[in-house]
C-alpha cells in the first residue's frame, strides 16, 4: 500500500510539472502567429463593417485572408496527425474495469498521453477557430462584391451616345496612361529601384528574348517538329485544326506573352495597377490567338473542319471571318478590364469605353448564330434523321440570337452593365463549346495516330473508352472556366474545390473528392486488370488446354464477373467509408426488391448454375420449348439461341434449368440420322439393303464405326418400308448429309430400276349414268 501511494505522488508531481511546461509551450507551438493574425482580422472586420472599400481592395483583402487560412490549415496537419495518434494510443490502453483500480504504471502512461493531448488540442482548436473566422470573412467579402455586381447591373448608367461622356472617357483613359507612365518614371528616378533593375537585368533579358522568340520565329520550327512526329503521310490528317496549328498558333505565342509579362514584372518598375493592365493586355492578345485557331479548326472549309457544312466554301469563309472579328471585340473588352478604376464616376466612364465592344460583339454573335442556324436547317433538309445534338445546337443558336438582341437593347437604354453581362458570357460559352470539341478531336486524333503505329485500329480508339475518358476530363476542366465566364471569381472556384476536398457531410461521415477519385480509379483499374486477365486466358492459356470452346467461354465470363465484383469491393474499401448503416438499409430493402424482382433473381441464379455446371455451352445445338438452334451466348440472365433461320431467340435461364432441354452436342458432336425409304412390292429386299449400305459408307460425313445399318421396318400399305440409320461425325451437318444421301439414293434407285411407290386411289362415282344423261 505504501509503495502504491508513493507511485501516485510521483505521478501527480510529474503531471503538475508537465502542466506548467505545456502552458509555457502552447504559444510557442501554436500554428497561428497571434500578432499578425489579429492585425489582419481586425483590418478585415473594419473593412467589412464599413463596406466602403473598392472591389479591388476587397479582392486584395480576400487574397490575404485566403493565404492566411491556407497557411494555418497546412500547419494544422501535423497537429491533427498527432491528435489521431494520441487518441489511438488511448483506445489501445482501454478503460479500466468497473470497481478495479488501475496499476500505477498504466495510470502514469494514461496521464502522460492525456497531458500531451491537452498540449496539442489547445493550439489546434485555436487554429481551427482562426480558419473558420477567415472563411466567414471571405464569404462576407464575396457577398459584398456579388451584391455590388447585381446592383450595378440593375442600375441605369449614363446614356452611351452622349458625346460629353465620350470626351470625358477619352480624357480619363489618357489620364490613366499618363499616371502609369509617371509611376514608372518615378520608380526609375529612385536609385534603389534602378539598382534592383540592374540586378534583375539578366533575368529581364532572358524572359524578353524567350518571349519574342516564342511569338515570332518559333512557329515555323514547331510546325516542322510536329510534322516529323506526325507526318502527313500517316493516314488521315488530324481533325479540328490539328496538333500543329494548336501548338504553333496558340501554345507557343501564349507562352511568349507569359514570358513578356514575366519580364515586365521582373523589372520592379511597374505598380500593381500597371501590372494588372499589362496582364489583361496579354490576355487580350491570347484571346486573338485562340479565336483565330478556333476559326481554322471549326470552319476550315477544306474537309478537316469540325462543323459539317453543306452551304459551300463561301459560308465557311464568312463564318471564319466573323469568328476572327469576334475575337478582336472580346480582346478589346478584356483589355478594358485592365483599367483598375475604383470610383463610381470612373467606373461609369469605363462602361462608356466598353460600349463599342459590346455592340460589335452582339452584332457579330447574332450573325454567327444565324449562319450556324442556317447550316443546321440545311443539314436537316438533307437528312431527316439528324442526331439529337443538332436539336440542342439549334436551340443554343436561337438563345444566342435572343441574347444579342436583348443585350443591344439594354446597352442603348443605359443598362450597359446588364447588356455586357448578357452578351459576353453567352459568347464565352459558345467559344468554350467549340474549344471543347476541337480539343477532344485533337487529343483523340493524337492517341489514334500513336495507336495506329503500334498496330491498333485508330477508329476503335476514337469510339471507345479513350474518347469517353478524354471527353470527361475536358468536361471537368471546362466547368470552372464556364463558371468564370458567368461571373464567378477565382476565389469561388478555389472555395468550391476546397469544399470538395474537405468533403460533403453525409450523416456522421464526410465524402471527399479524393474518396470519389480513389473509388473511380480503383474500380477502373480493377476492370482493366480483369479485361487483361480475360484476354490472356482467351489468347494464351485456355487454347493450350483440353477444355472445349463452351467451357473456355464460361470460364472467361466467370472471371469477368468475379473481377468486377472484386474491383467494386476494393473501390469501396479504398474510400474508408463506413457502409454499415447503408448495409442495414440495403438489407431491409432487399426483401421488398426480392419479391418484385424474383424472376430476375431466379434467372441470375440459373445463369450462375449454367456457367458452373455447363450443361449448355456456346456452340451447342439444343432444343428447348419448341426452339431449335445453336447457342451463341450464355449470360447470367438469359441465353441466346440462333435458329437455322438466322433468328436470335432469347431464352430465360430458368427455362433451361427448370424445363426439359435436348442438347445434341453436350458430350460430343456425333449424332444419328434416320432416313425412311419405301420401295415397290416385288423389289429384291437384299439388293435394297446392299445399295443403301454402299451409299452410306461412301459418304464422308458418315462414321464407319459404328457402321451404318438398314432396318426392314414394315410391309406398308403401298410399299416395303426400310430405314437407313447412320451416325455422323458432326451433327451440325445433319441437314446437308440427309439431303446428299437422299439425292444419292434417288439416283441409284433410278439406275437400278427400283421404283419408289406412292399412294394410289381409285375413285368410284356411284351415279355416273345419271350424270352422263343429264350432260347429254
Amino acid at each position: 500500500m505504501r509503495h502504491y501511494v508513493i507511485r501516485l505522488f510521483v505521478s501527480f508531481c510529474i503531471l503538475v510539472f508537465w502542466s506548467f511546461q505545456a502552458t509555457s509551450q502552447t504559444s510557442v507551438n501554436s500554428p497561428v502567429d497571434l500578432e499578425s493574425w489579429n492585425r489582419l482580422a481586425e483590418r478585415a472586420e473594419a473593412v467589412i463593417a464599413t463596406a466602403r472599400a473598392s472591389n479591388t481592395a476587397l479582392a486584395i483583402l480576400r487574397t490575404d485572408l485566403a493565404e492566411a487560412s491556407r497557411s494555418i490549415s497546412d500547419a494544422m496537419i501535423p497537429l491533427q496527425e498527432e491528435i489521431d495518434l494520441l487518441n489511438a494510443r488511448l483506445n489501445a490502453l482501454g478503460e479500466p474495469f468497473e470497481g478495479e483500480s488501475e496499476d500505477g504504471d498504466l495510470a502514469l502512461q494514461r496521464a502522460e498521453i492525456n497531458l500531451r493531448l491537452l498540449q496539442v488540442e489547445q493550439p489546434f482548436r485555436f487554429a481551427a477557430d482562426a480558419v473558420q473566422h477567415a472563411n466567414g470573412m471571405m464569404r462576407q467579402i464575396d457577398s459584398i462584391i456579388e451584391r455590388r455586381a447585381w446592383e450595378s447591373r440593375a442600375t441605369r448608367g449614363p446614356f452611351p451616345l452622349n458625346p460629353v461622356h465620350w470626351i470625358s472617357s477619352a480624357q480619363l483613359t489618357a489620364d490613366y496612361f499618363t499616371a502609369a507612365l509617371s509611376e514608372i518614371s518615378t520608380s526609375w528616378a529612385s536609385e534603389a529601384q534602378r539598382e534592383q533593375f540592374v540586378r534583375a537585368l539578366p533575368q529581364i533579358l532572358v524572359w524578353f528574348v524567350l518571349g519574342m522568340v516564342l511569338l515570332t520565329a518559333s512557329r515555323a520550327y514547331v510546325r516542322q517538329f510536329a510534322n516529323r512526329i506526325f507526318p502527313l503521310s500517316d493516314g488521315v490528317p488530324l481533325r479540328g485544326g490539328g496538333f500543329r496549328l494548336l501548338t504553333a498558333d496558340v501554345i507557343c505565342p501564349t507562352a511568349g506573352l507569359v514570358a513578356l509579362v514575366a519580364a515586365a514584372q521582373s523589372s520592379q518598375l511597374i505598380s500593381f495597377f500597371s501590372e494588372t493592365f499589362i496582364t489583361m493586355m496579354a490576355v487580350a492578345a491570347a484571346i486573338v490567338f485562340i479565336t483565330n485557331w478556333l476559326a481554322k479548326a471549326l470552319f476550315a472549309g477544306d474537309g478537316t473542319e469540325l462543323v459539317q457544312s453543306c452551304l459551300g466554301s463561301d459560308w465557311s469563309r464568312t463564318v471564319r471571318r466573323t469568328v476572327r472579328w469576334l475575337g478582336w471585340a472580346v480582346a478589346l473588352r478584356s483589355a478594358s478590364d485592365g483599367l483598375q478604376l475604383d470610383s463610381g464616376s470612373q467606373q461609369a466612364q469605363i462602361v462608356i469605353l466598353t460600349f463599342p465592344a459590346l455592340i460589335v460583339a452582339a452584332i457579330l454573335m447574332f450573325q454567327l448564330s444565324r449562319r450556324l442556324s442556317e447550316n443546321l436547317v440545311a443539314l436537316a433538309q438533307i437528312d431527316e434523321h439528324r442526331p439529337f445534338s443538332d436539336v440542342v445546337f439549334s436551340g443554343i443558336t436561337w438563345l444566342a440570337q435572343a441574347a444579342a438582341v436583348v443585350g443591344v437593347a439594354l446597352a442603348f437604354g443605359g443598362y450597359s452593365v446588364a447588356g455586357d453581362y448578357l452578351v459576353f458570357p453567352v459568347l464565352y460559352s459558345l467559344a468554350l463549346l467549340g474549344a471543347f470539341f476541337a480539343l477532344e478531336s485533337i487529343i483523340t486524333g493524337l492517341i489514334s495516330g500513336l495507336s495506329a503505329r503500334k498496330g491498333v485500329d485508330g477508329s476503335a480508339v476514337k469510339t471507345g473508352i479513350v474518347r469517353v475518358c478524354v471527353g470527361s476530363l475536358l468536361l471537368f476542366a471546362a466547368v470552372p472556366v464556364l463558371a468564370l465566364a458567368w461571373g464567378a471569381t477565382t476565389s469561388d472556384i478555389i472555395g468550391a474545390w476546397q469544399a470538395a476536398v474537405d468533403g460533403i457531410p453525409v450523416g456522421s461521415q464526410r465524402i471527399t473528392a479524393m474518396d470519389v477519385f480513389r473509388l473511380v480509379i480503383t474500380f477502373a483499374t480493377g476492370c482493366v486488370l480483369t479485361a487483361l486477365i480475360q484476354s490472356v486466358l482467351q489468347r494464351s492459356v485456355l487454347p493450350n488446354t483440353r477444355l472445349n470452346l463452351g467451357a473456355q467461354r464460361a470460364l472467361i465470363t466467370g472471371v469477368g464477373y468475379i473481377g468486377v465484383i472484386l474491383a467494386g469491393i476494393a473501390a469501396v474499401a479504398m474510400t474508408n467509408f463506413d457502409f454499415t448503416n447503408i448495409a442495414i438499409v440495403a438489407g431491409a430493402l432487399s426483401v421488398g426488391i426480392g419479391f418484385g424482382l424474383q424472376t430476375v433473381v431466379s434467372n441470375f441464379v440459373s445463369g450462375i448454375i449454367l456457367l458452373v455446371e455447363r450443361p449448355i455451352n456456346v456452340g451447342d445445338w439444343i432444343e428447348v420449348g419448341g426452339v431449335s438452334g445453336t447457342v451463341r451466348n450464355v449470360s447470367v440472365r438469359a441465353t441466346q439461341i440462333e435458329t437455322f433461320n438466322r433468328a436470335r431467340v432469347v431464352v430465360p435461364n430458368t427455362d433451361l434449368i427448370g424445363g426439359q432441354v435436348t442438347n445434341w452436342t453436350l458430350e460430343n458432336r456425333r449424332g444419328r440420322v434416320i432416313l425412311p425409304i419405301g420401295v415397290a412390292y416385288g423389289t429384291d429386299t437384299r439388293q435394297v439393303e446392299q445399295i443403301l449400305l454402299e451409299i452410306a459408307n461412301a459418304h464422308p460425313s458418315v462414321m464407319k464405326d459404328p457402321s451404318p445399318s438398314v432396318v426392314f421396318m414394315n410391309f406398308g400399305a403401298d410399299a416395303l418400308e426400310f430405314e437407313l440409320r447412320v451416325i455422323l461425325y458432326d451433327v451440325d451437318f445433319l441437314l446437308s448429309t440427309r439431303s446428299e444421301l437422299n439425292f444419292a439414293i434417288a439416283d441409284r434407285f433410278e439406275s437400278e430400276g427400283i421404283s419408289i411407290p406412292f399412294p394410289q386411289r381409285d375413285i368410284w362415282v356411284r351415279n355416273a349414268s345419271e350424270l352422263v344423261a343429264k350432260e347429254n
